[in-house]
């Protein structure tokens, strides 16, 4: 499976169709010529694909989105890649395409899609390579149900550190949602951000449409980027939104067209999950009535305490947390540098959370980090 794509199938137009790109194809035809140089092949006994852009050779169209068709291709190497080739028209899609290039080069985190290389086709369309990621999107795996708590906290994480690092690059991804995030071999624990497509710089005008026109998707959208403002705490919310529906088995609001959605993401409290999940921990709400917050001022300030907080309901749960080296959030900057924590277990409670924070800001000079969390009785307070 590829980096971006639709529900459902590729359309295909019929008609003639070449076999190079010598001059302007559109995508469905591109589409119909790469299934044909591919029948072709077989029939021939030659596996080489005969479509290329570039140096990528098109195997097989994978899906679509809003901007571009997507293909699985090989480099020179016979590596498997995912090539998005821009089938929107205008200056507007034409600018926010280069731009997902350009913004996907400034990230190098395991959490989020590795960026290969860009260009122009003969006739002059951009497109754009990228890792090739087996497995399926969060959507296909909510489409058969909700997640266990432990699961869905263990995506969130996953998910919180790829946006973190994202906003440390200084962009915004303006997209969360479950299609957005792979599940590499169908892991829960291993999700990766894919589509950038509508990201935008954290300092740039989030308004890069007509006036009026609002980039994302109603469900997973903040209140302030329906008003056409986005910043790193718009995708805290939108987080917020993806682990609400990932635990509920439904969508935040929901409504009869987007219209109604965003009134209600505008309007509407969060709904609460005690009614649809009645054994899950009261602290679950608490977190994710911060993340949902209707003010961006009252929700985490970033994806670093996002990860912490995640983690501390984790070790409420009991099991073991491993971060690697490269997902470890950024320590905050310090006067002193502080003596690193001590090994041994962890409760995952209040009054330790500050070596929690510790553990993950440090280590892993050595190589992978474990942390063992063991539960205990809050004390309580007088």
């Amino acid at each position: 499976m590829a980096t971006s794509r639709p529900e459902g199938p590729v359309p295909v137009n019929p008609g003639t169709a070449e076999l190079a790109l010598a001059r302007p194809a559109e995508p469905p035809a591109l589409d119909r010529a790469v299934r044909l140089a591919a029948l072709l092949g077989a029939v021939l006994g030659d596996p080489q694909p005969a479509v290329r852009i570039g140096r990528w050779a098109l195997e097989r169209p994978v899906g679509a989105g809003g901007m571009g068709a997507v293909y699985r291709a090989r480099g020179p190497d016979g590596e498997a890649v995912a090539l998005k080739l821009m089938e929107a028209e205008g200056a507007g899609a034409r600018a926010r395409f280069e731009r997902e290039a350009v913004l996907l080069q400034r990230i190098q985190h395991p959490r989020v899609v590795r960026y290969i290389d860009h260009g122009l086709s003969p006739e002059g369309r951009p497109w754009l390579v990228m890792e090739w990621l087996d497995g399926e999107d969060l959507g296909a795996r909510l489409r058969r149900g909700p997640l266990g708590l432990g699961d869905a906290l263990q995506m969130a994480m996953g998910v919180a550190l790829g946006l973190g690092a994202l906003h440390r690059a200084g962009v915004v991804h303006r997209d969360v949602k479950p299609a957005n995030l792979m599940l590499l071999g169908g892991r829960l624990d291993d999700p990766r951000v894919v589509d950038l497509g509508v990201a935008l710089p954290a300092s740039g005008d989030a308004r890069l449409t007509t006036t009026g026109a609002v980039l994302g998707t109603p469900h997973y959208m903040a209140p302030e980027q329906v008003h056409g403002q986005a910043g790193p705490r718009s995708d805290v919310y939108a987080l917020g939104a993806v682990l609400w529906e990932a635990l509920a088995g439904q969508p935040l609001f929901r409504g009869e067209t987007p219209g109604a959605v965003l009134h209600a993401v505008l309007t509407a409290p969060p709904p609460s999950l005690c009614g649809l999940r009645p054994e899950l921990p009261p602290a679950v709400d608490a977190l994710l009535g911060r993340l949902l917050a209707k003010d961006p001022a009252l929700r985490p300030e970033g994806m670093d305490a996002v990860v912490v907080e995640l983690a501390e309901l984790l070790a409420g749960r009991g099991p073991e947390i491993a971060l690697s080296r490269a997902e470890r959030p950024r320590p905050a900057p310090k006067g002193d540098a502080a003596d690193p924590p001590a090994e041994g277990a962890l409760v995952g409670r209040a009054p330790e959370l500050g070596r929690l924070r510790g553990l993950l800001d440090h280590a892993l000079e050595e190589g992978p980090v474990l942390v063992g969390v063991l539960p205990t009785r809050e004390t309580p307070t007088k």
